[in-house]
């Protein structure tokens, strides 16, 4: 009897499971044939793609790739860190035992033969990979004030500063400004037509940091490169079922309606078939991750455009912020959401108002809560050049306001901050914007020193 009702639950989830699947097939394909197609590089022109890790660029834009060889157009990869921050990876391809120092070291190194061999496949020389070296799982740590200048090390090399002897800058120290160095030569010598990068609201760090280090150089150098996004960290996206491979890559629902908008590139069946080969190469991720990796060869590769926007100025005493909207997030989307809509971040407005201060209002789903840091951080740039960094911290209700710029460290007490139900506003006057002509805002939710939910960095042009 036992085994005849194991039998009939062990029936009753695979069924469950080709209605889910067939479910899932019918609602790619019906929602991707509703996105515009994506507009493709032509013959002549040139193409970056930036990977935060070795195999981002292969599940992301490897059909791309391959099509473009195919068309005459080599394009050139670049990969910020070598995967070497892989701890499961790591046992499992240097033997179950506590991995060593040099076993990450040798992870990134075999990460990197990888790469080179996918990307051959795809029919990339060898010479158009620059990897930059930094470190897996920091990017985001040199994205912060603190490791901007000062090196951070890594908690699995144990290095501050690359010991990979390939990378694009021998030695180069684990800091924020190295790495925008790095990509200011890169993409200003390369000067390229298109450039695809990481998607802001990818939910690994790596990938975010990654975003906003390209992000930061592009508002900088002001090119008029097509910029593309790829996603390929979304929570349970995309889904591992049956059929993924003659299925569509859609979007995440809360993803969609977000300001992104979204574009598809069609593959043929031999198109598909070399991506798959591609992803193959991957052994090390192939070992710890395969049905998620081979996820990503579907019927289509998904890019998202997010144009900048721009700050208006009120013509009112007393504007309703509410009407100035720069940002919206997806809702909803966290782990522990139910606990922490404080943290939950929805939205951010913002507005120049008639006493020209620069005004930002960050609203989070649930009740603003003195158990929950909030942090605005921005650059402002004039004519090409970064003017200075203002990072606003309220934590446990505690404002602190620090100006960075010419390499000094300036605390500020005439910012003002307000908070309101589920909105939390900050006023910040003429005299540290004044000048500017465009700035690059990001805003953050943390409990401790852990974060919880960011906005998607972008940028703005300033009146």
């Amino acid at each position: 009897m036992r085994k005849f009702r194991a039998k009939q639950v062990l029936l009753g989830l695979f069924v469950l499971l080709l209605v889910i699947s067939g479910l899932q097939y019918r609602s790619a394909n019906w929602q991707v044939k509703h996105l515009g197609a994506m507009d493709e590089p032509k013959p002549g022109q040139r193409v970056m793609i930036i990977a935060p890790h070795c195999d981002d660029e292969t599940l992301g834009a490897g059909a791309l790739v391959g099509r473009l060889v195919s068309q005459g157009i080599q394009p050139k990869i670049v990969v910020m860190t070598n995967g070497d921050g892989f701890p499961r990876a790591a046992k499992e391809n240097y033997l179950p035992k506590p991995s060593t120092r040099s076993d990450f070291i040798n992870l990134g190194y075999q990460r990197q033969k990888e790469t080179q061999q996918a990307l051959a496949l795809l029919g990339v020389s060898s010479e158009d990979i620059f990897f930059l070296g930094y470190p897996d799982a920091g990017l985001y740590s040199l994205w912060t004030p603190r490791h901007w200048s000062d090196p951070y090390t890594s908690r699995y090399t144990k290095a501050d500063k690359s010991p990979y002897l390939n990378a694009y800058t021998e030695a180069a120290s684990y800091t924020g400004i190295n790495v925008v160095n790095d990509l200011r030569q890169l993409i200003s010598e390369y000067d390229p037509d298109f450039i695809y990068y990481p998607h802001p609201n990818d939910s690994h760090s790596d990938h975010w940091a990654t975003y906003c280090f390209t992000k930061y150089v592009l508002t900088e150098l002001g090119t008029n490169a097509k910029e593309y996004l790829y996603l390929v960290h979304r929570g349970a996206w995309p889904l591992v079922l049956p059929l993924y491979g003659r299925a569509y890559l859609a979007p995440p629902r809360k993803l969609t309606e977000r300001g992104a908008a979204w574009e598809v590139l069609e593959l043929s069946q031999a198109e598909i078939n070399l991506k798959k080969q591609a992803v193959r190469e991957y052994k090390t991720q192939m070992r710890v991750m395969e049905f998620t990796l081979l996820a990503f060869c579907r019927r289509n590769e998904l890019f998202a455009t997010y144009p900048d926007s721009q700050i208006q100025r009120a013509p009112e005493a007393e504007p309703d912020l509410d009407e100035y909207l720069l940002t919206l997030n997806p809702v909803g989307d966290l782990l522990l959401h139910k606990v922490r809509g404080s943290a939950d971040l929805v939205s951010l407005s913002g507005l120049v108002t008639v006493n020209n201060d620069l005004q930002l209002s960050l609203r989070a789903r649930g009740k603003i809560s003195k158990s929950v840091g909030y942090s605005f951080d921005m650059f402002f740039y004039q004519q090409g050049d970064e003017q200075s960094r203002l990072v606003i911290s309220w934590q446990q209700g505690k404002l602190t306001c620090t100006l960075y710029r010419e390499g000094q460290k300036l605390p500020l007490t005439d910012i003002a901050v307000t908070s309101e139900e589920r909105t939390l506003t900050a006023t910040i006057p003429a005299a540290y914007w004044a000048g500017a002509d465009r700035v690059f805002i990001g805003c953050v939710s943390s409990q401790g020193n852990v974060r919880i939910d960011n906005l998607p960095w972008r940028t703005y042009q300033l009146p």
